[in-house]
């Protein structure tokens, strides 16, 4: 699912789910996604992790989902680019240092081939299918 404008920060450092703070004047991930128990039940979308400093650079991309806390679950990652190293193949979450980091709502290239789009299995069993 694609929440156009959606940006908010993170400090969170490792692998593990993301904390992620307001950005003012921004509409937040919990304001298009509702909170979720379970991986089952919520509303999966794609999240790009980036820098937070002048020239943003790329770190990691993915689909995710909002747990129950409102914590961003990091469910399938995509791509990474740490090290000066870009994977897109078995790529697994980037441990992230400390300081801040922005984290988007993006839209992803495969939904411009038939990729979670409307009338279709968007489950995540279906995504994960996609990206193997």
């Amino acid at each position: 699912m694609l929440g156009n404008g959606i940006i908010e920060t993170t400090t969170t450092t490792g692998t593990g789910d993301l904390t992620t703070a307001a950005v003012t004047g921004r509409p937040r991930f919990t304001d298009k996604f509702t909170a979720n128990a379970t991986e089952a039940s919520a509303s999966h979308f794609y999240y790009a992790i980036l820098t937070n400093d002048a020239t943003p650079q790329f770190i990691e991309s993915g689909i995710g989902y909002m747990s129950a806390t409102g914590t961003l679950k990091r469910a399938v990652v995509l791509s990474t680019y740490a090290s000066s190293v870009y994977t897109d193949v078995g790529a697994t979450a980037v441990s992230l240092a400390a300081g801040a980091k922005n984290v988007i709502c993006t839209g992803e290239c495969g939904s411009a081939y038939g990729l979670a789009m409307p009338g279709q299995d968007n489950s995540l069993s279906a995504l994960r299918y996609a990206y193997s």
